[in-house]
């Protein structure tokens, strides 16, 4: 019998910065290593800023 993992619940980035997460209920963290430890804590995992590169040189 196979046992299957829950899927992981996102945290979403608060502001358009990206540096800052929100947990719901108007419960926003700026601080990285606290909402990893809040989001590991509820099962959770903290959305990952994206860099683009539009160039190889910049």
């Amino acid at each position: 019998m196979k046992i299957e993992k829950q899927p992981m619940t996102i945290v979403p980035f608060a502001n358009a910065n990206c540096n800052a997460w929100d947990f719901g209920n108007c419960n926003v963290v700026y601080d990285f290593l606290t909402a990893d430890r809040m989001a590991k804590a509820q099962g959770k995992i903290l959305v990952q800023h994206r860099h683009r590169r539009f160039s190889e040189s910049h």
